[in-house]
């Protein structure tokens, strides 16, 4: 590793310096002009405390070697931990990006992020006893849509029988605008059906919203699931494009020229 060879290389410095400094020492017993200004006159004491300052410098030389080992090491320990916790995280890419809603309350914040996005992938499937009490023409939610793609949201619907009406009168609403909305029909005769949405940020950042499970006995209203997993995000998006390709076009409102 980089770290352990720079370690190596500083130890390496850190000897040799005190080696030199201590082979140096070894000649002060010669300098006369050094040892005068200690006071120190005899050439035995000299000899003795040059051979202690020469042991003494070679000595911190290792000492300091290995203090940058154990600097070292330590990195490396903790360099170790950093990645292997990165690949633990890449293995769970979704451990803090699950969060739960009402059905409701996930509809209300839906609503307040459609102004800040480029593109939805929305399915409108419900039960004929339920298409007349669920989010009807210029309810907030729809007034929310028509708003976004009126200020240049692209917003994809499937929808099942019963919601032409309202399919048709967001696609009127978007002529003249700078967005698209467009539908597309699909007969279903499932007893059930868990509508999602696909939402694209103008930062390019996506996400799904999926829950409101709808059949004659659950009803609408459900726990719904918010998550920007890659993986199950393209799961969406790739139903959401089958369901799209399958069905019968509506009409679609063109964003004006210019």
């Amino acid at each position: 590793m980089a770290t352990t060879t720079k370690g190596s290389r500083s130890g390496f410095i850190a000897i040799a310096i005190g080696t030199i400094l201590g082979v140096l020492s070894i000649a002060l017993p010669s300098l006369n002009s050094f040892w005068s200004i200690f006071g120190v006159v005899s050439q035995q004491e000299r000899v003795g405390e040059s051979t202690a300052l020469a042991i003494l410098f070679i000595c911190l030389g290792f000492l300091l070697a290995v203090y940058l080992q154990q600097l070292d090491f330590k990195s490396d320990v903790l360099k170790l931990q950093d990645e292997k916790l990165e690949r633990l995280i890449s293995a769970i890419p979704s451990i803090h990006i699950y969060s739960r809603y009402s059905g409701d309350e996930a509809m209300v914040f839906i609503a307040s992020l459609l102004p800040i996005t480029k593109m939805a992938l929305n399915t409108r499937i419900l039960t004929e006893e339920m298409n007349k009490t669920n989010h009807p023409v210029l309810s907030p939610w729809d007034n929310a849509v028509r708003s976004a793609v009126k200020n240049g949201l692209t917003f994809r619907d499937v929808v099942s029988k019963g919601n032409e009406s309202i399919a048709n009168g967001r696609s009127q609403a978007a002529i003249g605008g700078s967005g698209i909305y467009e539908a597309s029909f699909v007969e279903h005769s499932l007893p059930s059906f868990m509508n999602f949405i696909v939402l694209e940020g103008r930062d390019g950042s996506l996400e799904v919203w999926f829950g409101w499970i709808v059949s004659k006995s659950a009803g609408y209203e459900g726990t719904v699931i918010r998550t920007g997993d890659a993986h199950i995000v393209q799961l969406f998006e790739r139903w959401h494009r089958e369901m799209f390709n399958a069905g019968t076009m509506i009409s679609a409102g063109l964003p004006s020229p210019g």
